[in-house]
């Protein structure tokens, strides 16, 4: 006992080191990077962004690229900022990138660890919490997660919003409103909740109990003042309509390509998203709520309650304006994204209910299986969650009923109750039973689907079978470290089996880190790369997609303009109608091209090369460039005689597998 006294002081003195906390986000900053979400450059959001920074750098670049024509990218500072920090420092784009990026990680889990501090005042909690969010966590179908496998204008706006708030709380409030007004620059949407609770709690919950008092109205207009500069001078974008509606055609467009844009309007993945994470949260605030609200000050339950109301409502009305009316600017905004806040309140919450319970009764093996499969599960795969939360709220229902009848009953004598026996024999059956056979079940699960599914190596393919698998596991030890935990030596066994289970796993799905695109590490295609950029000029026009994978890639590393990209030109679709039916258009166009290479058209739509990754037999007479993997087809300026319908008619096998071959791509995608 007096050794187990002596190990805990020590792990506790470890703990109150000054540079421990540093040490411990630095490691999960790691992790983040090594293992997930991983790192990547120029991918998703990038492909947006990173264009109007190297027009900046070149302005004969992308003149006739659909890709950069996106409203996205006009309201936000990034690419301004990117562009200063890189003109400043002398730094490549990639360098910078990957520094940035390790700051931002590193800033978000320290603003976790200090949010957490703020609520429960309790520092060897808070100071593991950021564990739970070394992982991205999507936020209710809305394509938006806590962290990215790239740096964006969200990423550096969450930072910018979570210092906001930790000054904010700490009184420090005309400072709070300077990170407020740069985080509308970086990325207005991301804001938006915090400027809400930002005016509310300034008007209606100040000390001196004044709805208007001079100090509130200095500190409202520097967060307006501040956007006004940045809509009036730094980004001059002319008017917009408030009301202006979005047309069934435009709609149309709008729900095949980003469909969580109308959560409400079709069944989609995005709607079955939202139904999860409502279930999954609302789990977390229910069983929660009253346990930790309790332990709060009245100033910190209003900050947590506006915290978590004022996303709700801003969800709703967006919800409300967008799949009922249908206005565009509404729409545009995507304002359901701000229901990220709950994405990092509610699991904090959960996992101090978790804590507090497990130390009150450490041998409750049923309990402590179930919640800490819970907070694994949201680690690893939140979906996993639905499996566990029922099986909790069947132990929480008999714990109630159980409680109930001895409050009837002081002698605790519920063996007469057939409600109570029900729970009973289920509670006993699963104990017993059901473990091992779900245990046994997901190994079998495991090795089949290794066997069927192959490599999993990759972690950002989070294959459920084997997240499962882990996640039982762990639970199943750690579970058993609390049932176990009075005996010393069976404890540190225990650790070292979890320890050594955790190394393993980390080797297994270590994914290699690249600062770089880890395209560029394909042979075939820096040949190629350098091909294009020593032999086509920056104004012509190269059809990539879906002939070719690598279409944004052509854009970013080699610096040309590319015809159609059906994933990072897409999000053009909900902010203007005219680019929405163009890139609707060019669709329709590609997959046309991609069945039959039509030389007309190709002319038609200024298109100057075709990039394949397959030999083109129509095109083998334009041929320019071939290596293992590539082929490059040089459109001709002038018509050649070349009959396509007689080809077509020879080659119906042909057309016939490229059309298979181009669904199969679709549904990749």
């Amino acid at each position: 006992m007096i050794t187990n006294s002596l190990s805990i002081t020590f792990i506790k003195n470890i703990i109150k080191k000054k540079y421990f906390p540093l040490f411990l986000f630095i490691l999960f900053t790691l992790i983040s990077l090594f293992l997930s979400p991983g790192y990547e450059v120029f991918a998703y959001d990038q492909q947006r962004y990173i264009p109007p920074i190297y027009q900046m750098m070149d302005s004969e670049l992308y003149q006739n690229d659909l890709g950069t024509k996106s409203p996205q990218t006009n309201f936000t500072i990034f690419d301004e900022f990117i562009y200063i920090l890189l003109k400043i420092t002398h730094l490549d784009m990639f360098t910078l990138l990957f520094i940035l990026t390790v700051i931002t990680r590193f800033l978000f889990f320290y603003a976790i660890y200090k949010i957490s501090f703020y609520f429960t005042n309790n520092k060897y909690f808070s100071i593991f919490v950021p564990v739970l969010f070394i992982t991205n966590h999507g936020a209710f179908g809305t394509a938006v997660s806590t962290m990215d496998f790239e740096l964006h204008p969200r990423a550096i706006a969450l930072i910018l919003n979570l210092v906001f708030l930790l000054l904010y709380v700490k009184g420090k409030r005309f400072y709070s409103s300077i990170f407020l007004g740069l985080g509308l620059w970086m990325h207005a949407i991301t804001t938006a909740p915090f400027l809400a609770i930002y005016y509310i709690h300034l008007f209606f919950f100040n000390k001196k109990r004044k709805i208007i008092n001079k100090e509130s109205i200095f500190l409202s207009l520097i967060p307006i003042l501040l956007l006004a500069f940045f809509m009036g001078v730094l980004t001059p974008r002319g008017t917009f309509s408030l009301f202006s509606t979005i047309d069934s055609s435009w709609k149309e467009i709008i729900l095949d390509r980003t469909p969580y844009v109308f959560l409400f309007t079709s069944i989609s993945l995005s709607t079955i998203d939202l139904i999860i994470d409502t279930l999954m949260m609302g789990s977390f605030w229910f069983i929660s709520k009253n346990f930790f609200i309790n332990s709060l000050t009245k100033e910190k339950k209003d900050i947590l309650n506006l915290l978590l109301f004022i996303p709700l409502c801003i969800f709703i009305g967006s919800a409300f304006l967008v799949d009922i009316f249908q206005f565009h600017f509404f729409a545009s905004l995507q304002l359901g994204r701000v229901l990220f806040l709950w994405k990092i309140l509610l699991p904090i919450m959960f996992l101090f209910y978790v804590v507090n319970k497990i130390k009150e009764n450490p041998k409750d093996f049923f309990n402590n299986f179930i919640m800490i499969g819970i907070l694994l599960s949201f680690i690893v795969s939140e979906k996993i969650i639905l499996i566990f939360i029922p099986i909790f709220f069947l132990s929480w229902i008999y714990e109630k009923l159980n409680g109930h009848l001895k409050n009837l009953n002081p002698m605790g004598k519920i063996t007469s109750n057939n409600k109570i026996k029900f729970f009973q024999i289920i509670k006993k059956i699963f104990t017993k039973n059901i473990l091992s056979f779900l245990f046994i079940l997901l190994v079998i699960m495991f090795l089949v689907g290794t066997k069927i599914i192959g490599e999993y190596k990759d972690i950002s393919n989070y294959n459920f079978n084997t997240w499962l698998l882990l996640i039982i596991v762990f639970s199943f030890l750690i579970s058993l470290f609390f049932l176990y935990n009075q005996n010393r030596a069976k404890k540190m066994k225990i650790i070292v089996l979890i320890l050594i289970i955790g190394i393993v796993c980390t080797f297994y799905f270590y994914k290699p880190l690249s600062v770089e695109r880890k395209v560029l590490q394909d042979e075939s295609f820096s040949e190629m790369c350098e091909w294009i950029k020593g032999n086509t000029m920056k104004s012509e026009m190269f059809l990539t997609e879906p002939f070719s994978t690598p279409s944004s890639d052509i854009r970013l590393l080699c610096f040309r303009n590319i015809y159609f990209s059906q994933i990072s030109d897409g999000a053009v679709v909900i902010f203007k109608r005219d680019l929405s039916f163009e890139w609707k258009r060019r669709f329709d166009i590609s997959k046309e091209l991609f069945i039959n290479p039509n030389i007309t058209i190709m002319k038609q739509e200024s298109i100057n090369y075709v990039l394949s990754e397959n030999n083109l037999i129509l095109l083998n007479e334009y041929i320019v460039f071939q290596n293992e993997r590539y082929y490059i087809y040089k459109i001709p300026l002038v018509q050649v005689a070349n009959s396509n319908q007689k080809y077509l008619e020879e080659n119906f096998n042909l057309v016939k597998h490229q059309n298979n071959i181009y669904d199969q791509y679709l549904k990749k995608k």
